[in-house]
């Protein structure tokens, strides 16, 4: 049995979320807790009621959890630090191969045997 009571929603202010999906006829009510309702839009049945964790480890991730000067002043240079990291180390990796391509491209073919010329 699920239970919508365990959102604790008394008004539209502890309304986090709404997300309506009309192609399943599914609504999601998230509350201010985390606190997920998937409510069938047709009969306005609760199909589930659940705590939502997700939510936290995704603000850990993207570093929203310690505040928007964190988040842009430590998370998003270190970001950009490590994508830069990558060309450069996807670069170092190909060097090799395309050194070797020029080398080869470069070697001139040798004569047909039997023929000299001179």
């Amino acid at each position: 049995m699920t239970r919508a009571e365990d959102a604790k929603i008394q008004s539209w202010r502890e309304v986090k979320r709404i997300d309506v999906r009309p192609d399943k006829g599914l609504v999601k009510v998230t509350s201010a807790s985390d606190w997920e309702i998937q409510i069938d839009a047709a009969t306005g049945a609760v199909l589930h009621s659940a705590h939502r964790r997700s939510d936290f480890i995704e603000s850990l991730h993207d570093g929203s959890f310690f505040g928007p000067a964190v988040k842009l002043g430590v998370f998003l240079p270190v970001a950009t630090v490590m994508f830069a990291m990558w060309l450069t180390g996807l670069y170092l990796f190909v060097l090799p191969f395309l050194v070797k391509r020029r080398r080869a491209a470069k070697v001139s073919p040798l004569p047909p045997a039997g023929s000299r010329t001179g």
